[in-house]
């Protein structure tokens, strides 16, 4: 509920338009961001707000962020520290530009969304859901299967599985947005 009132959504709303409605929302975002050849680095829901006028959501802290610009006039700033949230980083940590630098953002977002749909975003669960997503090698068809194969699922597990199925492709593109070679994530 809190999110479809963040949104600016009335009570009617269902869960599956404020999904909607993230998404698009954190897409956009990214988009934005990635406009100015930026990098953000550091995607999690602690990192983002909707804006009051307009809804739409916002990219906050920049502090880990790379300007894809200068990192080129560099050409290696891989060694170079930065503080991000291990959770929500994509498998490379280190952008290097030749590899699809921009997809770094794309991870993040997949990650929160998924965490999202499937009622994964308290403490307790993002860590887990990590974990688990590092043990079954950023495979989400092989993380689903265990997950529906494990005494105890998730919450969320069947309301996200209906979710998906009346948006054909959202999984292929989920699971596109989790591979851990950037250049075709």
């Amino acid at each position: 509920y809190t999110i479809q009132k963040e949104l600016g959504m009335d009570d009617s709303a269902t869960l599956e338009e404020a999904l909607d409605k993230t998404l698009k929302g954190l897409l956009e975002a990214v988009v934005d961001t990635h406009k100015h050849n930026i990098v953000h680095r550091d995607i999690k829901p602690d990192n983002l707000l909707i804006d009051g006028n307009n809804q739409a959501f916002r990219l906050i802290d920049f502090g880990s962020a790379a300007d894809m610009d200068a990192a080129k006039k560099l050409f290696d700033f891989r060694e170079s520290s930065v503080a991000l949230s291990p959770v929500y980083a994509a498998p490379e940590c280190f952008i290097e530009w030749d590899k699809a630098p921009l997809n770094f953002d794309v991870f993040s977002v997949a990650l929160v969304f998924c965490q999202l749909l499937f009622n994964l975003l308290d403490d307790r669960t993002d860590v887990a859901f990590r974990r688990q997503l590092t043990v079954a090698e950023y495979d989400l068809d092989l993380w689903l299967e265990c997950e529906l194969e494990a005494e105890l699922s998730p919450t969320g597990i069947e309301a996200g599985l209906y979710y998906l199925g009346s948006r054909p492709g959202l999984w292929g593109l989920l699971k596109r947005m989790l591979k851990e070679n950037p250049k075709i994530r």
